[in-house]
C-alpha cells in the first residue's frame, strides 16, 4: 500500500471517527438543553426559525430550497410565525415584489435563550477536562475551521451581539 492510500484511509478513518463524535454532540447538546419554542411549531418551522437567524434578509424561496419544501408550504409557515411573533418580513430595498424574512423580537428572544442553554450545556460537557485540555480541544478545532477559510468572527460574539451586528448590516442575504 503506497503512503497516499494509507494517508487517504487514515484520513477518512479519522474524519468517520469526527464525523460520529460531531454528531453524538451534537444529539447530547439537543438533548440535554432545555429549550422553551412556542408551542405547536412544526420540525420545519424551527429548522426555518433556524435559517432566518444565521442567514437575515433570506427570501422565502431560498428557505423553501434550503429545506427541500415547496414555496407554498413556506408561505404558510410564515404567515403563522408572523401571527406568533417569531418572524417580520421586510420588503427587498432592490425589489419590491420579493420579502425577506428577519427574527422578530420574540424569534431573537427565544435565540438568545437556545444560545445560552447550549453554552451551559457545552460548559457541562467540557467540565470534565482540565482547563489547559479544553483550551487545546478548542485552538484545535478552531484551528481545523480557519485552515478551511470558515468565518470564526460569529462564534466570538454573543447571540444578542450577532443580533445587534445583523439588524445593523446594510446588506441582507438573498
Amino acid at each position: 500500500m503506497s503512503a497516499k492510500i494509507a494517508l487517504d484511509k487514515a484520513n477518512y478513518d479519522f474524519a468517520k471517527r469526527f464525523i460520529t463524535a460531531y454528531f453524538a454532540l451534537r444529539s447530547h447538546i439537543t438533548t440535554q438543553s432545555i429549550i422553551n419554542y412556542p408551542p405547536g411549531l412544526s420540525p420545519n418551522q424551527l429548522k426555518m426559525l433556524h435559517l432566518v437567524f444565521h442567514k437575515p434578509g433570506i427570501s422565502q424561496t431560498l428557505v423553501a430550497e434550503r429545506l427541500g419544501v415547496t414555496t407554498a408550504s413556506i408561505s404558510t409557515s410564515v404567515r403563522e410565525m408572523e401571527a406568533q411573533g417569531l418572524i417580520e418580513r421586510r420588503p427587498n430595498p432592490d425589489d419590491a415584489r420579493v420579502l425577506l424574512l428577519h427574527l422578530a423580537p420574540l424569534g431573537e428572544q427565544i435565540f438568545e435563550q437556545v444560545f445560552d442553554q447550549f453554552i451551559n450545556t457545552c460548559a457541562d460537557l467540557l467540565g470534565v477536562l482540565p482547563c489547559d485540555d479544553q483550551q487545546q480541544l478548542v485552538e484545535r478545532f478552531e484551528a481545523v475551521l480557519v485552515a478551511n477559510n470558515i468565518n470564526l468572527d460569529v462564534g466570538k460574539m454573543s447571540y444578542s451581539e450577532k443580533l445587534r451586528m445583523m439588524k445593523d448590516s446594510p446588506n441582507p442575504v438573498t
